[in-house]
């Protein structure tokens, strides 16, 4: 008989794009929108105890929109990272095409 792991992750282990940008030295700006695009694309993935699990979530107990809305899993911060480099290339790309 196979063993199911769960994996616990508490509400703290999740990060803020505020958060995640200190922890990685990366500008917040680009982590909020790498997020937001995450968000809307419904991206998920699986855990290593093999459930579908969003990569990010909405906090859905922020008051305005200057708080931060989206909560990064503590799994997939590579997946967050990846979608970083993609909206630096995007915005290369939109700078040079400006320049032109």
């Amino acid at each position: 008989m196979t063993e199911n792991k769960k994996e616990i992750f508490t509400k703290a282990d999740f990060l803020t794009p505020s958060k995640f940008s200190k922890k990685y030295n990366i500008p917040s700006k680009l982590v909020a929108l790498a997020a937001s695009v995450l968000y809307k694309k419904n991206t998920s993935a699986k855990t290593k105890s093999g459930n579908l699990t969003p990569v990010v979530v909405k906090n859905r107990s922020t008051h305005n929109s200057t708080s931060s809305q989206y909560q990064i899993h503590p799994a997939f911060h590579s997946i967050v990272l990846k979608e970083i480099e993609t909206q630096k290339r995007l915005e290369a790309k939109k700078a040079k095409g400006a320049e032109k």
